[in-house]
């Protein structure tokens, strides 16, 4: 999860089939402390699997796009805590908590541009990866 509000409910969190990452900012605005660790306790009486990341002092969507995910330390550390997620995830093997601090230059990386296409498409975010002319028709 790096952007929406989190669901805290349990009975609701429990149905999830699937590992759960949670990256937020520990500055944001629109989704308070007490809402982060109230789905990180509603995950865990769940039973849910999963990894929650606070960075300290970031805003909300405090990862913006291509160019900060290069330059910035904070953006490309919750970035490569994604990049490991997905690796685990589609590999059978989760540990997000400590993902390789260079692994995911701003690449084709294990061919999941489709996923990024979509998910920052989604957010309203230029794909690092998408054409102009795909572009010209999102």
């Amino acid at each position: 999860m790096f952007y929406g509000q989190p669901v805290t409910d349990a009975a609701r969190l429990g149905t999830l089939t699937s590992p759960v990452l949670g990256i937020f900012g520990g500055a944001d605005q629109s989704i308070p402390l007490e809402d982060v660790r109230a789905f990180e306790a509603g995950l865990k009486t769940a039973g849910v699997e999963s990894t929650v990341t606070v960075y300290p002092d970031q805003p909300h969507a405090f990862v913006k796009n291509a160019e900060g995910i290069a330059t910035d330390p904070v953006q490309q550390a919750a970035w490569d805590q994604m990049v490991a997620f997905f690796s685990g995830t589609l590999r059978g093997t989760v540990d997000a908590s400590t993902a390789p601090a260079s692994l995911a230059p701003v690449t084709d990386f294990y061919g999941w541009a489709p996923i990024m296409r979509l998910g920052l498409g989604h957010l309203g975010h230029p794909s690092p990866w998408q054409s102009t002319d795909a572009a010209a028709h999102h």
